[in-house]
Formats: C-alpha cells, sequence, structure tokens
C-alpha cells in the first residue's frame, strides 16, 4: 500500500528542518510552567500506575522523551524523520528510539502504559482515521497501539497551547 502524500511531506519537511529544529525549539527544562507541570502530571499517572512503557509520538530529537525518562517513565520515542531519530539517538544513547509514523503502529493490545503526542497530531488530517488526532472519529481501521493507561496530546490552539488527558483503559488509539 502506497504512503500518503502527507506522511512524506511531513517527513521531507523535519528531515530538511532537523538540525535548526534542535536549536530553535526549547528542551522541557525551558518550557512554560504549564507545560513542564503538565508532563510531570503525565508522568507521574503513568509512573504510579505501573502499566508499562510511554510512546512518545512524533518525538523529534527526543527531548520529551527524556525529560519522561528523567521523571521516572519507561519511554520510547517514534518520529516519522528519521534525522530527528539520528539526533535522538546521539543525544539519548540508552533510550530507544524508532522511525516510524502514529498511523502505522504494530504494537501488541494493552502494551502501552501510555501515549504521549506532544506537539505532533497537528500534521495529521483528520480525515486520516487517525483516532488519536481525531478522538471521535468512528472510521473503522485496524488497531494500531492499544493502551492500557493514560494519552497525552499537546496542541496549538488559538493563541495558546493547550493539552489534554484522555484516560485510556476503555480507547484504542488506532490508525489506518
Amino acid at each position: 500500500m502506497a504512503e500518503p502524500s502527507f506522511l512524506t511531506a511531513v517527513r521531507e519537511s523535519y528531515d530538511t528542518v532537523a538540525a535548526d529544529y534542535v536549536v530553535r525549539v526549547p528542551p522541557p527544562a525551558a518550557m512554560d510552567p504549564l507545560s513542564r507541570a503538565m508532563l510531570a502530571g503525565f508522568a507521574e499517572l503513568v509512573r504510579t500506575a505501573g502499566l508499562g512503557p510511554v510512546a512518545d509520538l512524533g518525538c523529534g530529537p527526543g527531548r520529551v522523551t527524556a525529560h519522561l525518562a528523567g521523571l521516572g517513565v519507561s519511554a520510547f520515542g517514534v518520529d516519522l524523520s528519521p534525522k530527528m531519530i539520528g539526533l535522538a539517538q546521539h543525544a539519548y544513547p540508552n533510550l530507544r528510539f524508532t522511525a516510524g509514523s502514529m498511523t502505522a503502529l504494530e504494537m501488541r493490545d494493552d502494551e502501552l502504559g501510555g501515549i504521549l503526542a506532544w506537539y505532533s497530531t497537528h500534521h495529521t488530517p483528520p480525515r486520516s482515521g487517525c483516532r488519536m488526532c481525531s478522538p471521535s472519529s468512528t472510521a473503522r481501521s485496524r488497531p494500531a497501539a492499544t493502551c492500557s493507561g493514560e494519552t497525552m496530546s499537546a496542541m496549538n490552539g488559538c493563541s495558546r497551547p493547550r493539552a489534554m488527558a484522555i484516560p485510556c483503559p476503555t480507547s484504542r488509539i488506532s490508525c489506518p
């Protein structure tokens, strides 16, 4: 099956800007207090539940993945851009990073204790069928990941960042 054109465009864009991204986008320690608190709260929920690892979807250069690991969470990163994954592996050699798409995760049911999509779902068109990106979607698709813990997605909305935490025990995160 051919890859959707939006995935090719996003991969090429982030491969092009990967080195500049590391310089221009602040690490978690330099984020606003609310963003840091939300990440800390998410980490606490996942850690205290003890349900398994967190997939940081759209992990970029791995900074948030490493931040979660520093908060005591077993975390790994997935990003569409091989260049971003290369930067993450170089900066954090003791963590696991994989090139891939949030629309095609291959994991066993209930393998994850949490899913984090920190400013990464905005690249996925609403009609892609990705339920992570459109929680009310009724699209029928094969499960990409089932989470037995917590899900958090941060996105830009209006003039300031927003995030939502979605309890995951009864929801399936699935994409085409």
